[in-house]
């Protein structure tokens, strides 16, 4: 393995992209109906993996809380235990397509069509809160 010449500047920018996704990263957990603990974990291993790469300015980026939806239904459909499974499938599936680089067929995704998605997954988070706004309990 070669050794990072940028090792403390990416060590520094994995630390900030952990303190920018924790919160992130804890709230899709809850959200999903999954411990807050391993939202938490997975913003550590995150930052620290992160940190171990070589630089890159597209290390972090995607539809963050499109996850939530992802989660939920993967916990619900498949149970706690298949997420670490499922999640470790589609990290080796993304690094393996990283390797045939793969990833500039994705640019073929219309940036409105990523946009609409989340603009849909957005407006759902916002008529959950309006209950909590309103002091109304939600419905299950």
């Amino acid at each position: 393995m070669t050794k990072n010449p940028y090792l403390r500047q990416d060590f520094a920018a994995s630390l900030v992209v952990f303190l920018v996704a924790l919160p992130l990263c804890v709230g899709v957990a809850v959200a999903s109906g999954v411990p807050a603990e391993l939202g938490l974990i997975t913003g550590i291993v995150g930052g620290i993996v992160t940190g171990l790469l070589p630089g890159s300015s597209l290390q972090v980026s995607g539809p963050a809380a499109g996850l939530t939806v992802l989660v939920f239904e993967a916990v619900q459909e498949f149970g706690l235990p298949a997420l670490g499974v499922i999640v470790l499938a589609a990290g080796l599936l993304q690094l393996v397509m990283g390797a045939l680089k793969l990833g500039r067929y994705f640019r073929a995704i219309s940036l409105s069509v990523v946009e609409g998605m989340l603009a849909g997954i957005g407006l759902v988070i916002i008529a959950g809160q309006l209950y909590a706004a309103a002091g109304l309990k939600a419905p299950a």
